[in-house]
């Protein structure tokens, strides 16, 4: 359908139930397991937080021809 922005799916590894995932600096809900659905064809920075730790942050793009993407968290470090 037109005007309906075409979505992409991220999976991540390696998050924990006291991590949040931010997408462009949008908290996002992430459950284990269930993709983030996001936009394609935008650069976009995935930043994952756990109180008492450096945060990881990665740019990604997902396009129409990889629309979906398994980003693994390395471990954080304090």
């Amino acid at each position: 359908p037109e005007g309906r922005e075409e979505r992409g799916r991220l999976s991540l590894g390696g998050v924990d139930l006291e991590m949040e995932v931010f997408i462009n600096g949008v908290k996002r809900q992430y459950g284990l397991g269930t993709p983030i659905k996001v936009p394609l064809g935008r650069e976009l920075t995935v930043m994952v937080k756990k109180q008492g730790y450096e945060p990881f942050t990665q740019t990604v793009k997902l396009t129409v021809n990889n629309s979906s993407l398994f980003l693994e968290v390395p471990e954080l470090q304090k």
